[in-house]
């Protein structure tokens, strides 16, 4: 369809008689530095002040039990276990940490100096590695990140209440049973 000049100049849609009044647009504030918009995706993804990419193969240590706890990990591929070892030598692992994940977030909460734990590639890992003052800088200055932080923190907490109440109140034959249908359960969907 081809527009005549003249309804161009006098308003009017060519077929449809007089036109809708274009509505103007604000142009959006561009940010300056200052205050630029914070996109917690990008933090976490690269490196920068404070942030190093660690890449770790199946069995590395991410960190030990008592190595000091100055950082916070975050997991962009891969899975860890977390494991703790009492001083007779006994181990047990309280945790799996899968990408999206943060690790060693208590050194953010705790005023322990140490590692409790120790964390080790199950799979090939890629960890940013947060030192914990930078960390402590973006979580003051921007909210975007603190929102992220604090819920995988809250996450995570519901998930260690919900293991402790299925422990206390379950038998480990009823927990193992479950794990092992859910197992089957995958098993068939998959084929």
């Amino acid at each position: 369809m081809v527009t005549s000049v003249e309804s161009v100049r006098s308003g009017k849609s060519p077929n449809r008689g007089i036109a809708k009044p274009s509505r103007l647009r604000t142009p959006k504030p561009q940010p300056t530095n200052r205050d630029m918009a914070f996109d917690p995706a990008a933090f976490l993804a690269r490196a920068g002040l404070g942030r190093t990419i660690l890449s770790l193969k199946k069995d590395d240590v991410a960190y030990a039990q008592g190595d000091p706890a100055d950082t916070i990990f975050y997991v962009q591929n891969g899975r860890l276990k977390v494991t703790v070892a009492s001083p007779d030598g006994k181990e047990a692992t309280i945790g799996l940490v899968d990408a999206g994940e943060f690790l060693g977030e208590d050194c953010m909460v705790s005023a322990h100096p140490l590692r409790l734990a120790r964390a080790t590639a199950m799979t090939e890992c890629a960890l940013l590695r947060i030192n914990k003052a930078e960390m402590v800088r973006v979580l003051h200055q921007e909210h975007a990140r603190w929102e992220v932080f604090v819920a995988f923190l809250l996450a995570r907490n519901a998930r260690f209440r919900a293991d402790l109440v299925d422990r206390l109140f379950n038998s480990s034959e009823k927990r193992l049973g479950a794990c092992l249908s859910k197992g089957r359960k995958v098993v068939r969907e998959g084929f």
